[in-house]
């Protein structure tokens, strides 16, 4: 894969532009974007697994860590998504797999992902510390029942959605993946109401 301004990457930007799509080309800012960012979720795993090596120690307990390293591995997922979508590697092979890496990555079991289990953490906390009750039984079943019974709905319509081509589909004369402008209204959505 290369990072420079080939010539064919010359010629993917201006088809892109004849279609009045803004490119930019695939170059070594985005290489030290992957790069930076696959460093700092390196550290960020070593601190998750010393959270998960002393999980037992009670103020690392009360945090709930198996659900802060559930989050941590959707941001991570949620990355590998985004690298996708925005274009920061080029788009070829099992990586121009858009329905894949756009909606099950970056919006599923990431934005989603992160956005409801830091939803039933607060809830967590909100139930032990304000309401002096233990986090367990019903309200668990019911906070996870609601967020995965979305999960479902949103991947029901994501690939039930009517159109010409599927919401999120890929385009392989500028090798990018492009989403449809209701299919975002409808992530938008999703996400607010998380």
């Amino acid at each position: 894969m290369s990072f420079a301004l080939t010539p064919e990457e010359q010629a993917r930007i201006s088809l892109a532009k004849l279609g009045g799509i803004k490119l930019d080309p695939v170059g070594y800012a985005d290489l030290s974007v992957v790069v930076v960012l696959s460093c700092l979720y390196f550290v960020n795993f070593i601190a998750l697994g010393f959270l998960i090596w002393n999980r037992n120690y009670p103020p690392l307990k009360s945090k709930y860590p198996f659900l802060m390293a559930t989050i941590m591995v959707a941001m991570f997922i949620y990355f590998l998504g985004d690298i996708v979508l925005k274009s920061h590697v080029h788009i070829r092979g099992i990586l121009s797999n858009c329905m894949a890496f756009c909606v099950w990555m970056r919006i599923v079991f990431g934005a989603f992902t992160v956005s409801a289990l830091t939803t039933i953490r607060s809830y967590a906390l909100f139930c032990i510390f304000l309401c002096n009750r233990a986090y367990r039984g019903k309200f668990i079943y019911f906070s996870w029942g609601v967020a995965v019974s979305l999960a479902v709905v949103f991947i029901i319509v994501a690939y039930t959605m009517p159109g010409k081509e599927p919401p999120v589909h890929y385009v392989p004369l500028i090798e990018m993946c492009s989403m449809s402008y209701p299919f975002r209204a409808v992530v938008q959505g999703l996400l607010w109401l998380v």
